[in-house]
């Protein structure tokens, strides 16, 4: 039982320094649970249980730390779905190449939001379905490309993060005609 309560502990933790990036979170949460099992529950259980706690706390370790940066990019396209630019800043990275059409602009973070609110005022998004999505060799970027369906058009929307969507990683939007 106190292994759940560590894990949650953990977390919450991860939340709240905004650990996103997936080896980073998975790295964190394995070494605390490493040195709790490793100072404290080897006084009270012997070898083979703890080897077998071991295994079972890794693989733990392992879903939550990819659910938490899936969660993230989830986050982001559902903020587009209802049109929840708050959140969607959130994601942005200070300065950001954003293009609208063919109006394309490297702008401060505002300005982007400006265009972006406009744009999404004037269609109301229906559906979103990421449609592809890749990352360099080391994974310190990715993309995804998502179908925004609206109840005038269709667009495709292409979006460029350094590392794992997540806070303050996006640095390109571009929304086209699909």
């Amino acid at each position: 039982m106190i292994y759940i309560y560590l894990m949650g502990f953990c977390v919450i933790l991860t939340f709240q320094m905004k650990l996103i990036t997936k080896t980073f979170s998975l790295l964190w949460c394995a070494n605390i649970l490493y040195f709790f099992n490793s100072y404290c529950i080897n006084v009270f259980f012997k070898n083979k249980t703890t080897i077998k706690v071991k295994q079972i706390l890794l693989v733990l370790a392992i879903f939550l730390s990819i659910g938490l940066s899936a969660q993230s990019e989830t986050a982001f396209f559902n903020a587009f779905k209802s049109a929840d630019v708050t959140t969607i800043e959130s994601y942005l990275e200070d300065n950001i190449d954003f293009c609208l059409f063919e109006d394309q602009q490297i702008m401060n973070k505002k300005a982007a939001m400006t265009k972006l609110k406009n744009f999404l005022a004037s269609h109301t998004i229906t559906n979103v379905e990421v449609m592809h999505k890749g990352a360099s060799k080391d994974k310190s970027s990715q993309y995804k490309v998502a179908k925004i369906t609206t109840s005038k058009n269709t667009f495709r929307v292409f979006v460029y993060a350094a590392g794992a969507i997540g806070t303050k990683t996006v640095k390109e939007i571009r929304i086209d005609n699909f």
